[in-house]
């Protein structure tokens, strides 16, 4: 059985589109089928965290892995472009989330999807929003459309800027 995911990447150290690149080319090989990738987006930090600037992007496709198996191939990716877990919040040559597996609401110790905070971070959003419109958040019951209007209106952080 397929699940249609959507995965958001960033990266604010070292070269930030060739890493998203990596990411996205070891991603397609999981397989995804039907891989579909999002503009790339310049963003600040999260919360405005004193870090250099992200980019950011969504990627979307068809997966017959379970999510704990994504989650485990995602982790694998970022291990090899580089990354290293020391604090949370830290820079990162590379940062792979699960955003959504299809309907799915799961809340694990290892695993929260739809991803926890997703409404209120436009550098997930305006990429989702790029790629599908009109999905339906399974948790909050609205469309990633009504989520970035909704983020729009009320966060205080900039809109990201489409790179590429």
């Amino acid at each position: 059985m397929m699940a249609q995911v959507y995965l958001g990447l960033g990266s604010n150290l070292g070269d930030r589109f060739t890493l998203l690149q990596h990411a996205c080319q070891a991603l397609q090989n999981l397989p995804l089928n039907n891989f579909r990738t999002s503009s790339i987006y310049e963003s600040e930090p999260y919360q405005g965290i004193d870090q250099p600037p992200y980019y950011n992007q969504v990627v979307t496709g068809e997966t017959s892995l379970s999510p704990q198996q994504l989650l485990k191939a995602c982790l694998k990716i970022e291990k090899q472009l580089g990354r290293t877990r020391q604090h949370h919040w830290e820079s990162r040559l590379i940062d792979i989330d699960i955003l959504y597996y299809d309907d799915l609401v799961l809340d694990s110790k290892e695993l929260v999807i739809p991803h926890t905070d997703l409404a209120n971070r436009g550098f997930f959003l305006v990429p989702l929003f790029e790629l599908a419109p009109d999905w339906k958040d399974p948790k909050r019951q609205q469309t990633v459309d009504r989520l970035l209007q909704h983020w729009k209106i009320h966060s205080n952080e900039p809109i990201p800027t489409c790179i590429r």
